[in-house]
């Protein structure tokens, strides 16, 4: 699996296992309109779907509020303020839940498609390799940290949530250049932030300067316990 995609595919690991899928945090500075935009989008929804998008709109404009307050950095204080998670303002939702609004996208990214919870509950390998970037590593990402799927290859190539908005300009004050930093970072299960790349549960030796044959070789060599590990994880769900 390479390349990297949009978040659009955040809906397709809720495909595959019996076990809940479920993103997690994602830190993002600035915020902008993060609380206001999903209001305005709420004033001529159904009452109860208004009340509920409503009180996620409060939530995502308090995190902005805390990214934009200048702290000290002596302090340790983050620049990041706690928006959400990866598929948006909620990490998980029942399929269809907001499938009827013009708007769930923007709450529940994977809710804008007609989606079905555990279709294949059978084994899972999902190949990477160092070029397999953003939103494919999400996918990879959620899959293992859910034990929905075994990871085969080589740590990916770490993109992760990064510049989603264009990054953030600052200008250096002697110099006058302007500096783009990220403007999210995406973290995972254990805490780790995902643009450490994602570390497969089956390592395979590749380096870059391989040929298409050695990679071949080397994936075949690896696919038998890769393969034996994803049956005994499916058989524990």
């Amino acid at each position: 699996m390479g390349g990297g995609g949009s978040a659009d595919g955040d809906a397709a690991p809720a495909d595959l296992g019996s076990t809940g899928i479920r993103a997690r945090r994602t830190l993002v500075a600035p915020l902008g309109d993060a609380g206001r935009t999903p209001a305005r989008m709420g004033e001529d929804g159904a009452p109860q779907d208004r009340a509920k998008l409503l009180a996620l709109a409060v939530k995502a404009d308090a995190a902005r509020v805390v990214a934009d307050t200048p702290c000290d950095p002596a302090s340790g204080c983050e620049w990041l303020g706690r928006a959400g998670y990866a598929t948006g303002l909620v990490g998980s939702a029942a399929p269809g839940e907001w499938l009827a609004t013009d708007w769930g996208g923007w709450v529940f990214s994977a809710g804008q498609h007609d989606y079905h919870e555990g279709v294949w509950n059978g084994p899972v390998t999902v190949l990477v390799d160092q070029e397999t970037w953003s939103a494919a590593e999400e996918f990879a990402a959620l899959l293992q940290d859910s034990d929905a799927a075994v990871i085969v290859g080589a740590r990916t190539g770490g993109a992760g949530c990064g510049y989603t908005r264009g990054g953030v300009p600052t200008a250096l004050t002697h110099s006058g250049a302007t500096l783009y930093l990220p403007d999210c970072a995406r973290f995972r299960a254990d805490g780790s932030n995902e643009v450490s790349g994602i570390v497969p549960d089956v390592v395979i030796g590749w380096r870059a300067t391989d040929s298409e044959a050695f990679r071949s070789r080397l994936l075949a060599a690896a696919l038998p316990r890769a393969i034996a590990e994803a049956r005994a994880q499916a058989g524990r769900r």
